[in-house]
């Protein structure tokens, strides 16, 4: 008969000995669980005889996929590139809340894949981006490319920092954080346009938020309706500063709208030009 470490226990310490070893290979106490026929907690009482602290779900699923991510890269907005990646969330990014593992990511047009690969370097992420195209609607047959990646404290420290699921009229106003810059950057290049023509800003969203950010930078401004989402507008002069202001110096950015900002870098307009007057 197969020797147990205790009498009561379900599990031979040869069965003991090869959850611990599936278990360090990536599986999860769920799948163990389903595997040996008990209940997860069954298993975590196995970890816990040999002293070994049960994995979050994020951590067994990364194990088991052989994949990389910094995982505490949103845990503190103390950097631009922070702040910035913290911007794009908010415009184009999402956040799907699941029973196990939440999910994160972003899903942009194929010609924009080089920003895909920004982020994955800033996530340190070493998992795949995967390509699509559009199945119905106006833009059938589109192709798009998709970073997608489940990890619970990722999502957790964006939710933490304001972004939500279905955030389109619900984000209402700017994060406390420093390098707002280089975080409403991050918002335009998701949810803003840069016209080729002229310079002229545009950014969509919420209006509150727009109202927010035109309160940060204290420019002349107009906010227009478009059905239920607003379009906050600059005129030339301001936007020729603001292209220079946000995107001379940046780290990260999406390149065909630092293309545009590139003919505004020599411009020698300053903010005392273009600052709103007092009324």
């Amino acid at each position: 008969m197969e020797q147990k470490r205790k009498p009561q226990c379900r599990f031979t310490i040869i069965q003991e000995k090869a959850i611990i070893q599936k278990y360090q290979d990536g599986k999860s106490v769920r799948d163990l669980g389903k595997e040996y026929d008990c209940s997860p907690s069954t298993i975590s009482n196995v970890l816990k005889a040999y002293d070994l602290s049960g994995r979050t779900l994020s951590e067994a699923r990364r194990n088991f996929l052989n994949y990389t991510i910094n995982e505490d890269v949103f845990e503190q907005i103390d950097t631009p590139d922070k702040a910035y990646w913290l911007g794009v969330m908010y415009s184009d990014g999402f956040i799907t809340k699941k029973e196990y593992t939440n999910t994160f990511g972003l899903s942009i047009s194929e010609k924009d894949e080089e920003w895909l690969l920004k982020f994955k370097e800033f996530l340190n992420y070493n998992g795949d981006i995967h390509h699509y195209t559009v199945s119905s609607g106006y833009k059938k047959g589109t192709p798009y490319v998709r970073l997608l990646i489940g990890n619970n404290k990722i999502v957790s420290d964006l939710e933490h920092w304001g972004v939500v699921e279905h955030k389109t009229k619900l984000i209402n106003k700017i994060p406390a954080i420093a390098f707002i810059d280089d975080f409403i950057r991050g918002y335009i290049d998701g949810d803003g346009s840069l016209l080729k023509r002229l310079p002229n800003f545009q950014i969509a969203g919420n209006k509150d938020f727009l109202q927010q950010i035109a309160d940060y930078f204290q420019l002349p401004y107009k906010i227009y309706e478009d059905k239920s989402i607003y379009s906050l507008r600059y005129n030339a002069p301001e936007s020729r500063y603001l292209e220079k202001r946000l995107y001379k110096n940046a780290h990260y950015y999406l390149k065909r709208k630092y293309d545009i900002a590139t003919r505004s870098f020599d411009s020698p307009i300053t903010l005392e030009d273009v600052m709103k007057k007092p009324e």
